[in-house]
């Protein structure tokens, strides 16, 4: 039986901040902001996975070994985007490091036509697009995260503020390629862009980890209460300041995406850790 869990969007923006949306059957909700997790606990399996399941959230099922000893990113692009190479196998290694599986693969699967740089992508199309896009079959013990690259921008976007990312809890995450590529090539060398996509993919990957008590519990107190589910410490992929032109820099400098540890701080590898060795 498939679950349906609200909308929380994880968006790394420019200068706006998180947001949640409400869900396309309750157009009426309005727009609320991202404080972290809602008052119940995360769903347990949002969507079938291949292999056993277990009545547990989703996101302790991508940090622990069992019952999915290997993960899938399935990654499908509109207007011709794919994962830079560089990234995905920097990616990849970073998860390992971070995550207990014994194998992660990052997989292009579909290719579609863009809708071109005009278009605004709204949330629940986005959401409508992943769930009836995300068709890649994996094997018995293999749990997958659904990676959408897309052409265009975000209908949230304004004058004051991009989304180069947002997440659907806990099962899609979406990257805005074009607008990503548009802000940082401005007079930036295109290895930057590469270091960009790095730091985004982290950060959203991180929140459907369940960073900052995002679902998952921190081993000690480390989220930024007024910035909800982001880190207190600037030295975290998960701290609020890069959402805005600064953190921008951040990452196109390579200072946290681009770390082996994929700029993860002690504090959220503790809270990882701590779900990673539990009996």
């Amino acid at each position: 039986m498939k679950l349906v869990s609200p909308l929380l969007l994880s968006c790394l923006m420019l200068v706006s901040a998180c947001e949640r949306t409400p869900s396309p059957s309750d157009a009426d909700a309005g727009t609320l902001t991202d404080g972290g997790p809602g008052s119940s606990s995360p769903p347990g399996e949002p969507i079938p996975d291949a292999g056993t399941s277990v009545n547990a959230p989703r996101f302790e099922h991508y940090i622990r070994r069992q019952p999915y000893p290997r993960m899938v990113l399935e990654v499908d692009g509109w207007g011709g985007y794919t994962p830079t190479a560089s990234v995905a196998e920097k990616l990849r290694q970073g998860l390992l490091g971070i995550l207990d599986k014994e194998s992660i693969e990052v997989r292009v699967d579909q290719a579609f036509p863009g809708k071109g740089a005009e278009h605004a992508w709204a949330n629940d199309e986005l959401l409508r697009l992943a769930e009836q896009t995300g068709t890649l079959e994996v094997p018995s013990g293999t749990i997958k995260l659904h990676v959408l690259l897309v052409d265009g921008h975000s209908a949230m976007d304004t004058s004051e503020g991009k989304v180069l990312g947002l997440a659907f809890p806990w099962t899609h995450l979406v990257l805005f390629r074009q607008t990503m590529d548009t802000l940082c090539n401005k007079g930036s060398p295109l290895n930057q862009c590469a270091r960009a996509e790095l730091g985004v993919w982290a950060h959203e990957v991180g929140h459907q980890l369940g960073l900052v008590d995002n679902g998952l519990a921190m081993s000690r107190a480390h989220k930024d209460a007024a910035h909800g589910a982001h880190d207190s410490s600037d030295q975290c992929i998960m701290y609020w300041a890069y959402e805005n032109s600064a953190g921008l820099d951040a990452l196109l400098a390579g200072l946290l995406g681009d770390q082996a540890n994929l700029g993860f701080d002690a504090a959220c590898l503790a809270d990882l850790d701590a779900v990673k060795t539990r009996p």
